[in-house]
Order: structure tokens, then sequence, then C-alpha cells
């Protein structure tokens, strides 16, 4: 009797213990559990220190990079952010907000080639997605691509009518392309 309770005592601690793998990642997850809370408080660089944690012991923890690059660009640490959301793609090239908010990234620092790219493929990906329809669209506009501009704020407005910032950039696009 006792050996049947020693060993079903065993069994139970060992299913509860779960495997070391899943060890590793609950304490990951602790981890970006804890930085997503110290990110909503707007306390970025504690959060960027408990996703650098997270990412420690898991790195293919494509969460952790999407909102430790996010921290960082609201640090204004914008090539951090864009190497985070690189990594998150790598992990997950379907990951449609990487795309979109390396796209943002790189808005801000003025590559707007690299930033059409990444909204186009946040697009492709998500075609119902009117900001990065918006987003591509000021890009566009940027750089003078006028006819460009105009279709990505039309296809924006298409999918929500009611953007009045992006009705106003379209009517703008459309005063530069004639000239008036």
């Amino acid at each position: 009797m006792n050996r049947m309770l020693c060993a079903l005592l065993v069994t139970l601690l060992m299913s509860c213990a779960g495997s070391p793998d899943r060890a590793v990642e609950s304490t990951a997850l602790d981890h970006l559990s804890q930085g997503k809370n110290l990110y909503t408080e707007g306390k970025n660089e504690e959060a960027i220190g408990e996703f650098g944690r997270a990412i420690a012991l898991d790195n293919g923890l494509c969460e952790a990079y999407l909102y430790r690059g996010a921290a960082y660009g609201n640090i204004g640490d914008f090539d951090r952010a864009i190497a985070d959301f690189s990594e998150a793609i790598r992990i997950d090239p379907n990951e449609v907000s990487a795309y979109h908010s390396r796209g943002i990234s790189y808005s801000i620092k003025a590559e707007w080639d690299l930033a059409i790219a990444d909204f186009s493929e946040a697009i492709r990906l998500f075609p119902n997605n009117a900001v990065d329809y918006h987003n591509r669209g000021v890009a566009y506009s940027t750089i003078g691509e006028w006819d460009l501009a105009i279709a990505d704020y039309e296809a924006s407005l298409r999918i929500d009518p009611n953007q009045d910032n992006t009705r106003q950039k379209l009517e703008e696009a459309l005063q530069e392309r004639t000239g008036s």
C-alpha cells in the first residue's frame, strides 16, 4: 500500500511539474505578462527589461519582441524598435502588427521606401485594415507620389468612411496632383 501511495505521489508531482521546457516557457510568459503590465502603465524602460528577460528565456516569443519594440518606440529608440519588429517578422512572417509597427518606425525615421514596403506587406496580409492604407498614403504623399497616395486614401475610406483625417489627406493629395 505504501509503495502504491509513493508511486501515485511521484506521478502527481511529475505531472504538476510538467516538462522542463514547459517550466521555462511559463517563466518567459510570466516576464512577458509583467512587461505588458508595465507597458500599459507607461513604464517603458522597466517593461523593456521584463521583455528582455522573457526573450532570454524563450527567444522565439514573438509577442515579447513586438511589445519591446513598441516600448523602444515609445522612448524614441527607433533603431532598436525596428530590430525587434524585424526579429518578430523572422519568427512569424505573417505577423501583421510587426510590419505595421516597423513601417511606423521607418516613417518616423523618414525611410519612406522601407515604410512603404512594410505597409504594403501588412496590406497584403490583412487587406481590410484602413490604417495601413492611410499610412502608406502618407508615405506616398511625402515622396510626391500623388496618384499612389490618392489610391491608398480612397482604399482606406472604402474600408472605413468615417476617417476625417484620411479624407483631409485625400483632398490635399488631389490638390497637389492638380497643382492648385
